[in-house]
């Protein structure tokens, strides 16, 4: 990339990192000359404690690669812990922040650098843009395939940043103007499509192999069953005015036992996402997208496509790698 040392945009990356060795070298390869800085939060949120190491992080190497990363810049920094959710995750990484924009990346998305190009010259033309979002070209079991939504499913990453600002939540990514209350995804937002209009994806590796979509399913079951307790009945009126009888109930529905019931009558996700759907796809593709779609919860992603793109430049670099 030639343009970074001329640009007058400042943006700072910033990425929740847990069990993401699959594609993080390449993730930050992609953004590390664009970027002003790269805030890397590694660890767990509770939903994801059950697969941490011993050290309360990640199994996988991803510091290994954190740690080995090539930095002349001084542009990476990592903060590790164990956080109570993403929520907290991302307000790290903001609160650490000092860029113009924030841009979240997550550790297996992936983009252009000429797209990277592409999008700051927007934002150049157009300073009033708060937010962007983008759509994801989102591979399914190979770098071959892609999932197909209908209709199209955007996702929030980049907010314009200023002192103060933090996020409201991270599902979806909102930031908010904690001075006036103005959230930035409601103001002069710039949506995936004209970005897709202009042939700018965000590569997304997440349900490329087996291990990711094993760990896919049970962090969404853990936060589906503990974090959003979904399934829990709700109290008479006349009692949940005590709160030490909410207090009980909560940890009535919690218990092991409990929680195995909760899953049961929950129709809303594939708890048995990977034996139902990811595995038998292998043998009935065309059955299986049919009968159930191709997503863990009901979302516009209900089939795929052949690839007819090109990918990132760090992904054909990897793949011809592994042709050799």
């Amino acid at each position: 990339m030639t343009e970074e040392r001329n640009r007058s945009l400042r943006f700072s990356f910033g990425m929740i990192v847990f069990n993401g060795a699959a594609f993080l070298r390449e993730v930050l390869e992609s953004i590390y000359d664009f970027a002003f800085e790269i805030i890397v939060v590694e660890g767990p949120d509770l939903n994801a404690l059950p697969m941490a190491g011993p050290d309360g992080g990640s199994t996988d190497g991803t510091m290994e690669i954190l740690r080995s990363f090539p930095d002349p810049e001084k542009k990476l920094k990592i903060i590790r812990g164990v956080w109570p959710s993403k929520d907290q995750q991302c307000n790290k990484f903001i609160e650490e922040a000092s860029g113009d924009y924030i841009w979240q990346v997550d550790d297996d998305e992936i983009y252009k650098q000429e797209d990277l190009l592409k999008v700051e010259r927007i934002l150049l033309n157009d300073p009033d843009i708060t937010a962007v979002a983008f759509y994801w070209q989102n591979f399914f079991k190979s770098f071959d395939r892609v999932m197909v939504a209908d209709p199209f499913y955007e996702v929030w990453r980049l907010f314009r940043f200023r002192p103060g600002y933090r996020f409201l939540t991270h599902r979806p990514p909102t930031v908010v103007d904690s001075s006036t209350g103005a959230v930035m995804n409601d103001t002069k937002p710039l949506r995936g499509q004209t970005l897709a209009d202009a042939g700018i994806y965000i590569y997304h590796y997440s349900y490329v192999f087996d291990f990711q979509v094993r760990d896919k399913i049970q962090y969404h079951t853990n936060f589906r069953l503990n974090e959003q307790a979904v399934g829990t009945p709700r109290l008479p009126a006349v009692l949940s005015r005590r709160t030490w009888i909410q207090q009980g109930w909560k940890r009535f529905w919690a218990m092991p036992w409990m929680r195995s019931i909760r899953r049961y009558f929950d129709k809303s996700f594939h708890y048995d996402y990977y034996e139902k759907i990811w595995k038998p796809w292998d043998h009935d593709p065309e059955g299986v997208e049919s009968r159930y779609g191709i997503s863990p919860s009901p979302c516009p992603f209900k089939r795929t496509t052949v690839f007819k793109g090109v990918h990132p430049e760090v992904i054909r670099r990897r793949l011809a790698v592994k042709a050799r």
